[in-house]
């Protein structure tokens, strides 16, 4: 992506100090390109990839930058700065002022009226703001508001428990006092000697609600569905132009796919993973079927504590939990693809539906959905209330908790549209954009589920299609039946295709036996070949090397939490980590205590 800072400050000195001491740092990454926009009172820097797409334009009215590709949804043009500073005049009423398709952060700024900045239209670009009325400071990590003057650094500990409880910002806290992140379709707007504010897209609300598709006989949900995807697909990603293609095992990519083969886009495809394993063996089948160049690639167990401590710590301050921190290394394998990535992030928790895990509609109340969907990631609150030093978070943990089951119940009536519409704002929000936020530094991602017409007809669906992902599943059986009929990575060692013979669906109904063959076939490295269990084991020699790093802090986290019940939960490095449960799952709340053992080093 473009690791952009602005700042809008009347001091010329503390400004070009600012900049100065901030610039050099956003490049985070080798080969970065550097660039610049001033205009009056307002200067922003950036570093970016040199094939990401950055506009930007400053004369005596003002300055306006987009970093990405703001669509029209009307036409698929991207837009300009020029049309941007036009349409987000910051003296208009923000009532006007449209959102685009696409993953792209945007400002504008007039030395009259202020400054107006946006991003997509979920809100995975990140976009961070703080501001004392004299200054305000934003930019895609909280990383450099701490070489301003006038900033002071401090935890904020309600967003250290709302990290720890939904492993993502509630609410859009992070863990530093009076530095927020946008929300999702929200503009902000400041102007001097006021706090930053926030006006809601109401023209989008009104798009998503337009129109109610639940009368329709389910195959033609099902060709309304097919048709916005594939609309999106198209605009994203024009098809004579090249695309690169980040494809997996699993569902989400394989659709991906097949709409990009449709349309006759030339396409380059990378799996990530080692030869033998279940991801690499299905992406290979689906690659194979439809002819496209596709490549492999592994980033080595050594590169990990390098990208914990010097990226994911310093510069993501747990906005996603405890992320993915190998997913930086991805950027030196994307040098030979297109400079456009097609990718399912996020696929699964738009086009998937809710994820109910066997709940019936009317049980979805909070108190079944939390432990397995919202807290399922985080810390449980009674190891947390053990965990947390009541000097430090007071009763922070119970409020916090309140406030989730507020936002929960309030964000629809429905409960399959409650469930399904809080994971998109929070789950899928902050860890589909750090993945595209570490993918921009190669190849500008293509997230067609940042797109309004798609996101229109999802609302218009009744849940009851969407849901547990069937919708998906049909409409790939519907649409490429032969990709259908091929091995399906499903994170598990059942790779049980969606279109399976009959002896096949009876040899799967016996996983121990599916299990036994694998390891049997491909011993060593723990008997696994589960791409993303073994990339999350913690045992594994690059999360060693990670724990090894993160030890000598231990005392830093001892200042926030009660030292027996930290030690009961986080080994030494030396000792193995051992899981009761599932492996993903358990390994969790470790990998937030040690990303943020490395944060506390640096930030505390």
């Amino acid at each position: 992506m473009a690791n952009f800072a602005l700042i809008v400050d009347r001091d010329p000195a503390r400004r070009n100090r600012f900049i100065a001491a901030v610039a050099p740092r956003l490049h985070l990454l080798p080969g970065l390109r550097a660039g610049s926009c001033a205009a009056g009172d307002f200067q922003a820097v950036w570093a970016a990839s040199p094939r990401a797409p950055i506009g930007s334009v400053s004369d005596p009215l003002g300055a306006a930058v987009v970093w990405g590709e703001a669509i029209s949804p009307a036409s698929a043009d991207r837009i300009t700065p020029l049309e941007l500073r036009e349409r987000w005049n910051p003296g208009s009423d923000p009532a006007t002022w449209p959102t685009w398709d696409g993953f792209f952060a945007a400002v504008v700024f007039d030395p009259r009226f202020g400054l107006v900045a946006g991003a997509d239209l979920l809100g995975l670009f990140p976009v961070y703001e703080w501001s004392d009325g004299d200054v305000l400071l934003v930019a895609s990590s909280a990383e450099p508001f701490q070489h301003h003057p006038s900033f002071r650094r401090a935890l904020d500990p309600a967003g250290l428990v709302g990290v720890m409880l939904t492993n993502g910002l509630f609410r859009g806290r992070t863990l530093w006092q009076g530095v927020n992140r946008l929300p999702p379709a929200n503009f902000l707007r400041w102007r001097h000697g006021s706090e930053p504010a926030h006006s809601p897209d109401g023209r989008l609300a009104n798009d998503l609600t337009s129109r109610d598709w639940s009368r329709l006989p389910p195959p033609e949900q099902l060709e309304a569905l097919g048709g916005a995807v594939e609309r999106a697909l198209r605009r994203h990603t024009p098809p004579e132009e090249p695309c690169g293609l980040l494809l997996s095992g699993g569902l989400d990519s394989r659709l991906v796919a097949g709409y990009l083969d449709r349309q006759g886009t030339p396409t380059t495809a990378l799996t990530l993973g080692l030869p033998g394993e279940i991801d690499v063996r299905c992406a290979r089948r689906v690659a194979r079927a439809l002819g496209i160049e596709h490549r492999t690639a592994e980033l080595r167990y050594e590169r990990y504590p390098v990208f914990a401590e010097t990226l994911t710590s310093r510069w993501e301050h747990l906005a996603a939990g405890w992320s993915v921190t190998h997913g930086w290394g991805q950027r030196e394998f994307l040098g030979p693809l297109p400079a456009r990535l097609a990718n399912g992030i996020i696929l699964e928790w738009i086009v998937g539906g809710a994820r109910t895990l066997g709940l019936e509609p009317d049980q979805l109340s909070f108190d079944a959905v939390f432990p397995r969907k919202i807290n399922d990631s985080g810390f449980p609150p009674a190891l947390l209330g053990r965990l947390l030093r009541p000097g430090v978070f007071g009763d922070l943990l119970r409020s916090t908790l309140r406030d989730v089951r507020t936002d929960y119940e309030a964000s629809a009536d429905e409960p399959l549209r409650r469930l399904w519409r809080f994971l998109v704002s929070h789950r899928a929000r902050f860890h589909g954009g750090v993945a595209g936020w570490r993918l921009c530094f190669g190849s500008w991602p293509a997230l067609i589920a940042l797109d309004r017409d798609l996101l229109a007809t999802l609302t218009r669906l009744p849940q009851t299609t969407l849901v547990d992902r069937k919708a998906e599943q049909a409409l790939l059986c519907r649409e490429f039946p032969s990709l259908a009929r091929l091995p399906l990575d499903r994170n598990g060692f059942l790779t049980t295709p969606l279109l399976a013979g009959r002896l096949r669906r009876w040899v799967d109904r016996f996983p121990s036996y599916a299990r036994t063959r694998w390891r049997g076939r491909h011993p060593g490295a723990w008997g696994e070949r589960r791409y993303y269990y073994r990339i999350h084991n913690l045992n594994n020699p690059g999360w060693i090397a990670i724990r090894r790093l993160a030890e000598p802090h231990r005392d830093a986290l001892r200042t926030l939490f009660v030292p027996e019940v930290l030690d009961e939960i986080l080994p030494p490095p030396d000792q193995p980590v051992r899981y009761v449960g599932d492996l993903i799952d358990e390994g969790h709340k470790l990998r937030q205590l040690l990303i943020l053992a490395l944060w506390a080093k640096d930030h505390l």
